[in-house]
């Protein structure tokens, strides 16, 4: 027969337990907040593509087959998904800072010459070529810079606002 013997608890002080130790200024949540805008701007704009291919195909672009419209979106995910690789390399160099300005240029640039390619305002006015080039291609370059950037840069120990002091 075994015998049980009671174990002893481990006592409770705080000097026994490995607590994380998490940063406590209001930068550290900033920088936080401002990752999360960085993957809504990114990821949030590409899953909004079915709104802007509903307008297409409505107004802008009815001539245009629904298989050619798709690959606007298409391409503009995969660049995204594509260049992570690149811009993930980037960022673990400690190169965020020039990727998030280099996205915030082309995103503000894609969407400004977005608004501009629609002719002029009548229903069928629009251009496939430069729609494609500026959503597919000038807004998935710059979402590419951010996609990566706003989800790692938090982790990143380079980041003053992240760095735990004594």
């Amino acid at each position: 027969m075994v015998e049980r013997t009671s174990s002893a608890r481990p006592s409770d002080s705080s000097t026994d337990r490995d607590e994380p130790n998490w940063p406590k200024e209001w930068l550290a949540y900033t920088a936080l907040f401002g990752c999360f805008l960085l993957m809504f701007n990114s990821w949030g704009l590409v899953n909004a593509y079915g709104t802007f291919s509903s307008y297409y195909l409505q107004h802008l672009l009815p001539q245009i087959d629904t298989l050619k419209l798709g690959l606007i979106g298409s391409t503009e995910s995969f660049i995204v998904l594509v260049l992570s690789a690149v811009t993930g390399r980037l960022v673990d160099a400690g190169h965020y800072r020039i990727l998030t300005g280099t996205g915030w240029g082309l995103v503000s640039i894609g969407m400004f010459t977005l608004s501009g390619v629609n002719g002029n305002g009548l229903d069928g006015e629009g251009n496939y070529g430069l729609v494609w080039t500026t959503q597919g291609l000038i807004l998935g370059l710059g979402m590419a810079c951010f996609f990566v950037t706003g989800s790692q840069s938090t982790s990143l120990p380079s980041l003053p606002a992240f760095s735990v002091g004594s």
